[in-house]
């Protein structure tokens, strides 16, 4: 179906009545395919298929396939839409950095639906799955104050952005896509725990406040990038830092489930005192790693090895806390996982 959309707008309004032979057409293949390249080459940048294929051990194909459900999970095109609306409205300098933001949750998603499919996806299914659930989660996320240390939040840009002319709505929602990634974690949270969205995004939430892994996922995020090797060294770090913070999560719901924080559908419930809990059973392993952390803090800079060792130390705080267990996602093609560019 979404290839089809593609085909469908390629032909004039004129058309249109008879759009059900556009599928028939000899080069419908052909130019169903051209499309899809050159707006992943527009949307994405020259080098995003070679990126993430390479990154991710993925076919070109599949890397394809990635960036058509991230799309539409998030629903670029509107987004897409309302910043080149504003051709000649604002300056050239805010539609570019705003079409940068949405460049960037694009990669993201495209790297975490990869990297959660190994053996491949249905391109509907996926977004079907996801799509309702991120866009209520970024909505939600949007109303949440974000830690601008932790590179996931533009604190006060939606102010700069409505200065410069842009409409309140599409400068907050611009504003909330730099950490509109977690929504996908959240809703894999979800789903993978039987908790409803609003208490698993609570919980995640906390947990990433109580130890400090926003500061440290801004940490890594600053890193320097200068060659090949240091950028998929960050790639790495912040992949198995999101990662664990994902397993620990997961099975801290698990584990008390009997006595975890649920809700009704569309309810907001507070998880503080399920991780309240959770630190006070953990109180060894969390008071080593908050030490770690005091001594990175108070390092006048930080490299690859000092990040490493960081990120090391949270894993080890993961996998042998109490109530820690991996509990897995069931879902054999899945693995759990979670990613930001």
């Amino acid at each position: 179906p979404f290839a089809e959309e593609y085909l469908r707008g390629y032909f004039p309004p004129q058309l249109r009545p008879y759009e059900d032979r556009f599928i028939e057409h000899r080069l419908s293949r052909e130019i169903t395919c051209t499309l899809i390249a050159n707006e992943l080459v527009n949307r994405g940048g020259l080098s995003f298929a070679f990126r993430l294929s390479e990154e991710s051990h993925a076919s070109v194909v599949a890397v394809v396939r990635a960036f058509v459900a991230a799309k539409e999970i998030f629903g670029f095109d509107a987004i897409w839409n309302q910043i080149e609306a504003l051709d000649n409205l604002v300056p050239d300098r805010v539609q570019q950095r705003m079409l940068i933001e949405t460049r960037k949750l694009l990669e993201r998603t495209s790297r975490w639906i990869l990297r959660r499919y190994p053996n491949g996806f249905d391109v509907e299914t996926v977004v079907a799955q996801f799509g309702p659930g991120a866009r209520q989660m970024r909505d939600w996320l949007n109303s949440k104050p974000g830690n601008p240390d932790a590179g996931v939040a533009n604190a006060g840009w939606a102010n700069e952005l409505t200065d410069a002319g842009v409409s309140p709505v599409l400068a907050r929602l611009v504003d909330g896509l730099a950490r509109a990634w977690v929504a996908l974690d959240v809703v894999a949270l979800s789903e993978e725990t039987n908790v409803d969205a609003l208490s698993a995004a609570n919980i995640y939430l906390d947990f990433a406040n109580a130890l400090n892994l926003d500061w440290l996922l801004g940490e890594i995020i600053k890193l320097p990038r200068a060659t090949h090797w240091e950028a998929r060294a960050r790639l790495g770090l912040r992949d198995e830092l999101l990662d664990s913070q994902q397993r620990l999560v997961r099975a801290a719901i698990s584990v008390t489930a009997d006595s975890s924080p649920t809700s009704s559908a569309g309810a907001e419930t507070d998880g503080s005192g399920l991780v309240e809990a959770w630190m006070a059973a953990n109180e060894a392993p969390v008071l080593r790693y908050r030490k770690l952390l005091e001594e990175l803090g108070a390092a006048q800079a930080v490299d690859y090895p000092m990040m490493a060792a960081a990120v090391s130390e949270f894993r080890l705080l993961q996998a042998s806390s109490r109530g820690a267990l991996d509990t897995g996602s069931g879902n054999s093609d899945a693995e759990p996982y979670s990613s930001a560019a």
